[in-house]
């Protein structure tokens, strides 16, 4: 468990103690999900994917909400900052229902780097139902503030039910590497009909 949380965190704090990061990328072995593909075949009349997110997201929040693309053969959820302050990248589990969802690609959203600088995501299932997350921007640069999109999930439906998208192990940092608490995260439910 901490030699994955270390792997993680070097993206986040690597340039503060003189590392290359690219190679703690190499280390890590890349990711960033599954195959992508098609739609999924056709879709069944009445099919559904529906999120519901947990609570309302206030100033200093990180959230999940249903994005666009969404159809009923496929769940795509952005991770949006909400009026963040200071914020340089974050490091999370995010746990999902497998009886009902499967793990298909992740993006990288435009928030952290919207000044131009470069920025790295890490995606990686483990154990089945559990993504490992981290993203940041690198280099000394100043953290930013502001509301945003941090990146996409995208899932495919592979059963009905509902289930719980749940928050593990998060944190989000400052260009210093320090912990910000203030930030609140918000998953939600989702509730699938094939």
């Amino acid at each position: 468990m901490i030699a994955r949380r270390a792997a993680f965190l070097g993206p986040l704090v690597g340039w503060l103690i003189g590392l290359p990061v690219l190679l703690v990328l190499a280390a890590c072995g890349g990711g960033g999900g599954g195959g992508g593909g098609g739609g999924g075949g056709p879709t069944a009349p009445g099919s559904s994917i529906t999120f519901s997110p947990v609570g309302t997201a206030g100033p200093d929040a990180v959230v999940l909400r249903q994005g666009p693309g969404s159809t009923a053969n496929r769940l795509v959820l952005e991770l949006v900052a909400q009026d963040v302050s200071v914020l340089y990248g974050l490091s999370f589990d995010l746990q999902f229902p497998v009886s009902v969802l499967s793990f298909e690609t992740a993006t990288e959203g435009t928030f952290l780097a919207s000044d131009g600088s470069s920025t790295t995501l890490q995606v990686v299932e483990q154990p089945a139902g559990n993504l490992v997350i981290g993203l940041s921007r690198l280099g000394q640069v100043a953290a930013l503030s502001g509301t945003g999109v941090l990146l996409t999930l995208e899932f495919r439906p592979v059963g009905s039910g509902s289930g719980t998208l749940r928050f593990d192990a998060n944190q989000a940092f400052d260009a210093s590497g320090d912990p910000l608490p203030a930030v609140v995260w918000g998953a939600g439910t989702v509730q699938v009909v094939l």
